[in-house]
């Protein structure tokens, strides 16, 4: 397990994006870098003007192989955290942050092993961020992301995802985005001989992603321990 708990740093925001009308993503600057991996999750703690503190996690959106860190963010409306940070975080703010302690399961550049993502809704920050990775390190490992969002309004990364899925340098990247996981999806994507040898990673809600992940090994027919979950 990684921890850095008394490691807390100021963090300058340095870009924010609005990835659907409730998500944003924000781009941080720390005075000194992690050293971070793929899965993992920085603690944001804020304090009020009455000293009240408060304090939440997010997955990293970013790779490790980027300049800065990156967070995305849905806004929920009984949440004062990311309510907060949708209605006021602004760029040249400065956020307290620390990374979270992890066990979660991380991807390499180094694994040759052909890889599927399979993302449910918010499951798709840290498996983007693999995705993210595959690409900068120019990964030769064959990488499939197929992503179910809450809705057609809900697809965070719609225009980066559009755009990685046309500008794979020859690498084998393919995306699909759907409302379910259904044999079909997964016959257009992955060959039956390849299917024993996927490592498979899923992310997203809890019961969302035990849902995708026991669909994904009946219909795959791969070893359970081949899939690693990802869930908040």
């Amino acid at each position: 397990m990684v921890s850095h708990n008394d490691d807390w740093q100021i963090a300058r925001v340095t870009n924010v994006v609005q990835q659907t009308p409730t998500v944003k993503t924000f781009w941080l600057a720390t005075p000194k870098r992690w050293p971070i991996r793929l899965g993992q999750a920085l603690q944001l703690r804020l304090t009020g003007a009455a000293g009240e503190i408060a304090q939440r996690q997010y997955w990293l959106a970013s790779s490790p192989l980027e300049p800065g860190l990156a967070i995305t963010v849905q806004k929920h409306a009984d949440g004062a955290v990311s309510s907060y940070l949708d209605s006021f975080l602004q760029i040249g703010d400065e956020l307290e942050m620390n990374l979270a302690p992890s066990s979660s399961p991380s991807w390499s550049e180094t694994d040759p092993t052909p890889t599927l993502l399979l993302a449910a809704q918010l499951g798709i920050v840290p498996l983007g961020a693999m995705l993210r990775h595959h690409q900068l390190a120019a990964a030769c490992s064959p990488m499939q992301l197929i992503y179910t969002p809450a809705s057609t309004e809900e697809v965070i990364y719609k225009e980066w995802l559009a755009h990685s899925q046309t500008s794979t340098n020859g690498r084998e990247v393919h995306i699909h985005t759907t409302s379910s996981l259904s044999n079909e999806t997964l016959d257009a994507m992955i060959p039956q001989l390849n299917r024993g040898q996927l490592a498979v990673y899923v992310a997203g809600p809890k019961l969302a992603a035990q849902q995708l992940a026991s669909t994904a090994q009946k219909l795959l027919a791969i070893p359970p321990d081949n899939i690693k979950l990802l869930t908040y």
